[in-house]
C-alpha cells in the first residue's frame, strides 16, 4: 500500500471504553474504490499490526455485520449475567430465620476508574432493576456481579 496516495478518513483507539488501550485503527481511502484498514497493535500490546483492504462499496455491509454482532454480544452477555445473578434458593432453616444464603460483601471496594458505583454493586442491586449502561461495558462486570461473602 502506497502511503502517499492514501487519504486518511478516520483514526481511533481501541479500548477507550474499558480504559485499557490496546490498539489504534486507521481507515484510509487509497483510491476511488479501495479502503485500507490498519490496526496498529505493536506499540500498545506487542501484537503484530494488521492491514487489509476492501472495496469501499462494502463498508455499509461491514458496518451492518458489526452492528449485528455487537447487538448479539450484548444480548448474550445480558442473558449470561442475569443467569449468574439469579437468587440461590435458601435452605429451609434459612428461610425461617430470614437470613439470605448469600449476602453482599461488607467491604465496598472501588470499581474501575470511571465507575459510579462500587465493586459488588451488581450483587446487591434488585433483580428487577435494569443493568446500568456503564456496567454493560465494564471489564469487571463479572467480578462485580459475583462479589459476595459467605457467612
Amino acid at each position: 500500500m502506497q502511503e502517499a496516495q492514501r487519504k486518511p478518513l478516520a483514526v481511533g483507539l481501541l479500548g477507550q471504553t474499558s480504559g485499557s488501550f490496546y490498539g489504534q485503527v486507521e481507515i484510509h481511502l487509497r483510491d476511488y474504490n479501495t479502503l485500507d484498514f490498519i490496526i496498529r497493535r505493536r506499540m500498545y500490546s506487542n501484537l503484530p499490526d494488521v492491514e487489509f483492504s476492501m472495496d469501499n462499496r462494502d463498508l455499509g455491509d461491514v458496518i451492518d455485520i458489526l452492528t449485528e454482532a455487537k447487538k448479539k454480544l450484548q444480548d448474550t452477555l445480558n442473558v449470561h449475567y442475569f443467569r449468574k445473578l439469579q437468587p440461590v434458593p435458601a435452605k429451609k432453616d434459612e428461610k425461617e430465620s430470614g437470613k439470605p444464603l448469600i449476602k453482599p460483601s461488607e467491604k465496598k471496594e472501588n470499581g474501575p476508574p470511571g465507575c459510579p458505583n462500587y465493586l459488588g454493586y451488581l450483587a446487591t442491586r434488585p433483580m428487577d432493576k435494569p443493568l446500568p449502561q456503564e456496567c454493560r461495558v465494564c471489564p469487571m462486570v463479572l467480578e462485580c456481579a459475583m462479589k459476595v461473602s459467605r457467612s
